[in-house]
């Protein structure tokens, strides 16, 4: 009989803790629901993960007032609900699965209800309280009322999810600061934007930034900025990532940053310096699983032959460009000089908005061994012609017959752009895709130390 009943407790416990299981393992995926009463009879309701205008998740179309939106949710995470309501506007929910959140306007505030509001409406209202891009105090001052808020609340919602808020909100205040920087190298702005006037260098930022949507954007352009700002010096070409993660207090995410900046010069096959970075990494990480993941990595960089055919030392000395009198000219005319290749067209956004930081890379460096050739991918050159001409180009501009679809593209895996080659003072190839982009600082350093290396 004592058998019997042992064998029985045993079962149930194991069908209990299955249950509790598969409950915990449903909460992290699942779908949360948005509705609610607009103040204006016919508008749209848009959920966006992210920034507003990027990964849209659901769109509605209201004529009565009354909508509902909604998404699956792979795990919690923060959304924007975009509205096209004057009073309801636009603003973040923090969504969890089986959330049923209600909207509604009481007095002209928004007041939210039902599953999920408890937490979104204290962030809510500390949002609308301390404003980022708010004429009534300085960001600095609302991310410190934001921080104060978070962590001396008492509401259980809140201290559940405290770390969370924090990192929400060090993510939203990086994105009143840089934001429009990020979006500018994407889609140039029709005035060049003012220096950004940030100055909080000493930000102790938490581990669980690595869940807020850019993360990684948002913290390079927080240390491209300490650059320009004095506060971040970096060593050498080699250093720079070691440099710019030595300057983050916090161990979990010092490693999460190494790792995801490897991570990503390998998606971009920067293969000629992500060996050098990840060895001046490697002792600021402790994590053995972490170490193991930077070396897989540099596995997997070893067996890439993309370049194959344009390996660091293939000579590319006769390779022939057109110049805007009709003239040509080759690499061999540029010989003891390093010279850098901008491989671009009319028609792409991001290597125009580059174009301007790359000026200001060849002015810094006008008494170096260097040239810095601007070169159209556009297949048709009277395109090239008019916009030299429309925009005042200036600079060694010059067009590739064929453009994307020429051999030489071809020869260097050219599968998108804007692309950055460079090529020693021989007309050889030193680095066939390089990762730095004009736009980040530390290409400046690393050119210099190519201009005194390259023979």
């Amino acid at each position: 009989m004592k058998t019997h009943t042992k064998t029985f407790c045993v079962i149930i416990g194991a069908i209990i803790g299955l249950t509790l299981s598969l409950h915990a393992f449903a909460k992290e995926s699942g779908k949360a629901v948005i509705r609610g009463k607009a103040t204006v009879t016919k508008g749209i309701v848009v959920l966006y993960y992210g920034e507003q205008g990027k990964n849209l998740r659901e769109r509605y179309d209201f004529n009565d007032g009354n909508f509902v939106v909604g998404t699956e949710l792979e795990k919690p995470d923060f959304y924007l609900i975009y509205t096209s309501d004057p009073t309801l506007k636009k603003f973040n929910l923090y969504l969890q699965p089986e959330d049923d959140i209600s909207i509604a306007v009481k007095n002209n505030k928004i007041i939210l209800s039902v599953k999920g509001s408890a937490l979104n409406q204290f962030y809510l209202d500390m949002s609308l309280q301390y404003g980022f891009k708010d004429s009534n105090h300085s960001d600095k001052e609302a991310y410190t009322g934001r921080i104060k808020a978070i962590n001396t609340s008492t509401l259980a919602e809140v201290k559940e999810h405290r770390k969370i808020l924090l990192a929400q909100t060090q993510a939203e205040y990086l994105t009143a600061a840089f934001g429009d920087y990020i979006q500018a190298k994407i889609s140039p702005p029709s005035t060049p934007l003012a220096k950004t006037q940030f100055a909080d260098w000493d930000l102790k930022f938490v581990p669980e930034l690595t869940t807020c949507y850019n993360w990684i954007g948002l913290l390079n352009e927080f240390m491209y900025a300490k650059i320009d700002a004095g506060e971040l010096k970096i060593h050498n070409a080699n250093n720079w990532v070691a440099d710019f993660a030595s300057s983050i207090s916090d161990q979990t995410l010092r490693e999460a940053y190494i790792v995801e900046l490897i991570h990503l010069m390998l998606k971009e096959k920067e293969l000629v310096t992500i060996h050098d970075l990840a060895k001046q990494s490697l002792p600021l990480v402790k994590d053995k699983a972490n170490v193991a993941k930077i070396n897989t990595m540099l596995q997997d960089a070893n067996k890439e032959t993309i370049f194959k055919n344009s390996l660091p030392g293939t000579d590319f000395s006769t390779l022939t460009f057109h110049k805007p009198d009709g003239t040509k000219t080759t690499i061999s005319d540029y010989k003891g000089k390093v010279v850098f290749i901008d491989i671009w067209a009319t028609w792409c956004a991001p290597c125009i908005a580059e174009m301007p930081f790359l000026k200001r890379v060849e002015h810094g460096m006008e008494e170096e061994d260097i040239v810095f050739l601007s070169v159209c991918g556009n297949t048709k050159e009277v395109d090239w012609l008019n916009y030299l001409k429309k925009n005042n180009s200036t600079g060694e501009q010059l067009w590739l017959p064929g453009g994307t679809n020429s051999p030489f593209f071809r020869q260097i895996a050219g599968s998108g752009i804007p692309r950055f080659i460079i090529l020693d003072k021989a007309g050889k190839m030193l680095n066939p895709k390089c990762y730095l982009r004009p736009s980040n600082p530390v290409l400046s350093v690393y050119l210099k130390d190519l201009v005194n290396k390259s023979i």
